[in-house]
């Protein structure tokens, strides 16, 4: 199935949104393709994404980690619980590219950043 077919089936958009929780985007990976379906995350859900990416840590201080791994891990947090649908082929857990899994963090946080600008802005204090 395309994009657009999985769009028009779901009743999500596709690509960029600035004003939908959910959206699909299309991924490539080692010859597999497939819809992702991403959404925006709730103030409890980016706290289990913590403690998932904490998981990955084993135990070990943030600090014991080398950077890179330690933003990977946290990333692929976040993406375990955004991603609420994707194809069979895509666990997370097992990719080791990390430019794949920084590619579909990069639409994330577009996805995250345009649908969080399109909200009216809080207020706190005078």
């Amino acid at each position: 199935m395309d994009l657009a077919q999985a769009a028009e089936d779901s009743g999500i958009p596709e690509g960029n949104s600035t004003d939908k929780e959910h959206f699909l985007f299309h991924v490539e990976f080692e010859g597999k393709s497939g819809t992702v379906t991403n959404k925006i995350l709730t103030g409890d859900e980016k706290e289990q994404a913590s403690v998932i990416a904490a998981r990955y840590r084993s135990g070990m201080s943030i600090e014991a980690i080398e950077p890179l791994r330690a933003h990977i891990q946290r990333i692929k947090g976040w993406l375990m619980m955004s991603l609420t649908d994707k194809p069979k082929w895509m666990d997370l857990g097992k990719i080791a590219d990390d430019d794949f899994v920084l590619a579909i963090w990069e639409v994330v946080q577009r996805h995250e950043a345009e649908f969080r600008g399109s909200r009216p802005s809080s207020k706190v204090g005078d």
